[in-house]
């Protein structure tokens, strides 16, 4: 059982990260040593006049957060350290609903491959799930790219915004609920889905500057890799991202019954374009709601005239960030990152 009781750990008030909960009856040598070794690989990478680099393996995993001394002086793992470095087996010991899931779907509803975790085919830890993830992304990068060991060469902006996203799902994960972190790869769309809800109004991330991660010890040690700030920009670039190549903003969506939020981000086609303008962003938001409202309705909504409304459709589906799916009268609108 965990060494303090989970309820303390599960308020997200409070200086205490709960995922630095020390896991009382499992050692260092319970985690998965080859996950170890592949971070310290990235770490060195990354940092390679760190000292910490020529630490001993228990002492480094205290100091990026993965372990911490029991009341014995007895050196073991973290919450944070297990999620990031254990075998799933042991995970769901403690947190009952562990899950972490990806999926690439080749149409709608049909998926080409998936991994999750629980299969015994892999270790099922957060550390190997983004690391599988991340490689996969780039099946949709819209430039070649090229892998320099375990490093990304290459990268755009784009793919970072992608990276990015994954990684918020983690990090910000309640990993005590049982909803699961879940990232589904479309051919249109990027979603990433995490349990529990935003702590900090949405507004104030899409501003950046605000910081509030819910488990800190998990955002330093991807922070260590280079792969995450706890700047509070993360939002705030993925957003500008979205409009510096002209493409649909990420869609943002908190529910209830279960807890989650999820995460919906355009795939980007390689095209640059011009963003769309405030006009048609107001043009956006509001098809994005349902996408059966016809310019009329539109225009009445946001105090436009008719005719202003549909120049900026037409110049929203000449930017291809919307189409027009069945005829005018029974058809809907599609807010879309391809043509």
């Amino acid at each position: 059982m965990l060494q303090r009781p989970i309820d303390e750990m599960r308020s997200d008030a409070g200086s205490v990260s709960p995922d630095s909960v020390i896991i009382a009856r499992l050692s260092l040598d319970d985690l998965n040593q080859p996950s170890i070794v592949a971070y310290r690989n990235m770490l060195a990478a990354a940092r390679p006049t760190s000292r910490w680099n020529a630490e001993s393996r228990d002492e480094f995993l205290r100091l990026i957060g993965a372990a911490d001394r029991d009341d014995d002086g007895v050196v073991r793992p973290t919450l944070a350290g297990l999620l990031m470095f254990g075998n799933d087996y042991d995970i769901s010991r403690y947190l009952g609903g562990y899950l972490v899931d990806f999926r690439m779907y080749q149409g709608k509803d049909e998926w080409s491959e998936r991994f999750v975790s629980g299969t015994g085919e892999w270790s099922g830890n957060l550390f190997d799930f983004f690391t599988e993830v991340n490689s996969r992304l780039f099946v949709k990068a819209p430039k070649p790219f090229r892998l320099d060991g375990a490093v990304r060469i290459d990268d755009n902006e784009f793919i970072k915004a992608e990276r990015e996203l994954v990684l918020n799902g983690i990090v910000h994960a309640d990993h005590y609920l049982s909803t699961g972190v879940r990232v589904m790869l479309y051919p249109d769309r990027l979603v990433v889905e995490n349990p529990g809800t935003f702590r900090i109004p949405i507004s104030k991330a899409e501003d950046g500057g605000v910081s509030d991660p819910r488990n800190k010890n998990l955002m330093k040690m991807f922070r260590l890799i280079g792969l995450v700030e706890n700047s509070g920009q993360d939002v705030k670039r993925i957003v500008d991202t979205c409009r510096e190549l002209g493409i649909p903003d990420l869609v943002f969506r908190e529910e209830t019954d279960p807890s989650r939020v999820v995460n919906s981000m355009p795939i980007w086609d390689g095209i640059e374009r011009a963003p769309p303008s405030d006009r048609e962003r107001l043009v956006l938001d509001i098809i994005s709601r349902g996408g059966t409202e016809t310019t009329a309705e539109i225009a009445s909504e946001i105090g436009l005239s008719q005719s202003t409304v549909s120049r900026a459709v037409r110049s929203l589906q000449d930017k291809g960030v919307l189409r027009r799916e069945g005829g005018s009268r029974k058809g809907r609108w599609v807010v879309t990152g391809r043509p």
